[in-house]
């Protein structure tokens, strides 16, 4: 649990992180202080995804949550 965490989810979450930075250098993200909150909100829908298995993990889902990310980015 602790290599998953420090290391494989870690570095996703990174990869998260700089893309929300790239946003907020082209003025698309408001608020430094929520990138962390706003990787991990990211990574909760999608891992409640993969393990419920309730909707599938397609085009549609991927922008519904680039544009809520965005939406409370913005805010």
């Amino acid at each position: 649990a602790e290599l998953f965490r420090t290391q494989f989810l870690a570095r996703r979450r990174e990869v998260a992180r700089q893309i929300l930075e790239e946003g907020r250098a082209r003025g698309e993200v408001a608020d430094p202080d929520d990138l962390d909150f706003l990787a991990e909100l990211i990574f909760a829908l999608l891992w409640y995804r993969i393990l419920s298995r309730h909707a599938p993990l397609n085009r549609r889902f991927a922008d519904q949550l680039t544009t809520t990310v965005l939406e409370l980015a913005r805010a």
